[in-house]
């Protein structure tokens, strides 16, 4: 199914309708924020508090198991699924490594 054998991708996509459709290409990066942030959160949902305890979080699972987490909370997305558009922003980061896989949570 994908090319990486081991990944934990945690991904937080919260559908409030009438806000703006973020697409793969316009959800933002947390890597692009710098190495020990894993959280994007464009819309502000999940509070400074609240995003700051996820990348500490997400630094030990990192440190930890070598697994790579990533976890978005938007208000809307583009598409009907939110497995489809996890897995599909998962690939367009290219989160993984080699040796890895993926696994996908969603809400």
């Amino acid at each position: 199914m994908t090319k990486h054998k081991f990944l934990a991708i945690l991904c937080l996509l919260i559908a409030i309708s009438g806000f703006c459709q973020y697409t793969i290409e316009t959800v933002p990066d947390p890597k692009k924020q710098g190495q020990n942030s894993f959280v994007s959160d464009p819309n502000g949902i999940l509070g400074l508090t609240t995003v700051d305890i996820l990348n500490r979080i997400c630094v030990d699972i990192e440190q930890q198991s070598s697994a790579e987490v990533a976890i978005v909370a938007v208000d809307d997305f583009e598409g009907s699924s939110d497995f489809d558009f996890a897995y599909d922003l998962f690939n367009h980061w290219g989160i993984g490594k080699a040796a890895t896989t993926m696994a996908c949570w969603y809400l």
